[in-house]
């Protein structure tokens, strides 16, 4: 599920992405099928809601877990949403999940969040805002380990929608967060590129070179320095770094799907080395990767088999030759969790757990590593398409890396 799906999925309006077409990617096949019959400028003042470490988790069956931020094997703090437009925060001790309460100024949604320790975690999103028409504005929440403050955060002039996708920070002092707004709600407006910078007190616009009308959201951002980040595009296989000043453009080479694709997912362990993450497009739709080595980006074309309708939504690296990526792809019956590792010169495919029956389909959205042994990957599984066009029976899906095999979590919505 792309960034912009996770906040329609949430009920915030998101406009529609022109695309481009692209030619050639590295490719990885899902190994665990199930088995047969299965399978604004300006937030305003944030409320403090505090939180008991004790807290027992309490979120609907509904929820879906979209992001999640791990400081350590024993600190991990994920996000996602419901249907009914709730925020869901759960954080991980090593051993169970407890719930998180956040403040809620309207109907929001939260997409990505970084933490730097159990104390200190910045979690972004959109909120929608109490005016005629249907409006959005970006969303940031400060957790300093025993509340959560909402942050004002501006937006572009003439701003009509606008969304936070994803964060990252070196230090809670210097972050980077990337998305998409528009000026426009009627008919099909298109997206713009938007990019935000929190030096600890305040958030300040970043405009980013690629102002091209409708394929210009930013699906994610990873940085190794303060002055050294990296976003990627949904709708574009496109790029653009940071260098603590300004936005240049980069040029990542095209996938060879039969249709045009995009960036999930952004991980950059050095300024010298990066690894995006997303799908080829088209009917043929395949996960792919690229691989940035300082100078320009290259796919590799090493995984040892393909897949249709596959997608890589999620990647984490701790070295140049430590990384896994985790997503899904079309089974025998339903949607399976996929995830690969990649070594530093090729991808190899891993085993990952799927929910069994009832549950039709199950995604993994997001990773974080914190170490090689110790990596959280987060989604969701469900029944299958309701009668309302969105899934039915969604339920909240964690699964943890040891080093060795993934490990399926029980999570608060029962699975």
């Amino acid at each position: 599920m792309s960034a912009t799906q996770r906040l329609a999925a949430a009920g915030v309006l998101v406009t529609a992405v022109l695309t481009t077409a692209c030619t050639g990617p590295a490719r990885l096949a899902p190994t665990a099928p199930p088995t047969a019959g299965g399978a604004h400028g300006g937030a305003g003042t944030g409320r403090v809601v505090t939180f008991g470490a004790t807290v027992r988790a309490r979120v609907p069956v509904t929820a879906a877990l979209n992001a999640v931020s791990c400081s350590s094997a024993r600190v991990c703090v994920t996000v996602g949403s419901t249907p009914s437009k709730s925020p869901v925060v759960l954080r991980w001790n090593g051993t169970r999940w407890a719930d998180v309460p956040v403040p809620r100024p309207a109907a929001d949604s939260l997409s990505a969040i970084w933490c730097g320790s159990a104390t200190s975690c910045l979690a972004v999103g959109a909120t929608e805002l109490n005016a005629p028409g249907s409006r959005s504005a970006p969303l940031a929440e400060l957790w300093n380990g025993r509340a959560w403050t909402v942050l004002p955060v501006p937006s572009p002039a003439h701003t009509v929608q606008s969304s936070l996708t994803d964060i990252a920070c070196t230090f809670l002092t210097a972050c980077m967060a990337v998305g998409y707004y528009t000026t426009a709600t009627s008919g099909s407006p298109p997206n713009y590129a938007l990019a935000e910078g929190w030096n600890g007190e305040t958030w300040r616009l970043e405009r980013a070179v690629n102002q091209t009308p409708g394929v210009t959201t930013f699906s994610a951002v990873s940085c190794s320095s303060a002055s050294d980040c990296t976003a990627v595009f949904e709708g574009d296989l496109a790029a653009e770094r940071w260098n603590g000043t300004v936005w240049t453009a980069q040029d990542p080479k095209p996938s060879g799907g039969a249709g045009p694709g995009d960036f999930s997912s952004v991980s950059c362990p050095a300024a010298s080395n990066c690894i995006a993450v997303g799908d080829s497009g088209g009917d043929d739709d395949q996960g792919q990767s690229e691989v940035w080595d300082g100078k320009s980006w290259a796919w590799p074309d090493l995984a040892p088999t393909e897949s249709d309708g596959s997608l890589f939504s999620g990647v984490s690296c701790i070295s140049a030759a430590s990384c896994l990526a985790v997503g899904g792809a079309g089974g025998q019956v339903g949607e399976v969790t996929l995830a690969g590792r990649w070594n530093g010169k090729s991808w190899s495919p891993l085993q990952t757990p799927n929910v069994p029956p009832p549950a039709v389909d199950s995604m993994l959205d997001a990773i974080s590593c914190a170490s090689p042994t110790a990596c959280m990957a987060v989604g969701n599984s469900d029944q299958g398409v309701g009668n309302n066009a969105y899934p039915a029976h969604e339920r909240a899906l964690a699964e943890w890396w040891n080093g060795t095999k993934w490990l399926m979590l029980p999570t608060p919505s029962g699975r």
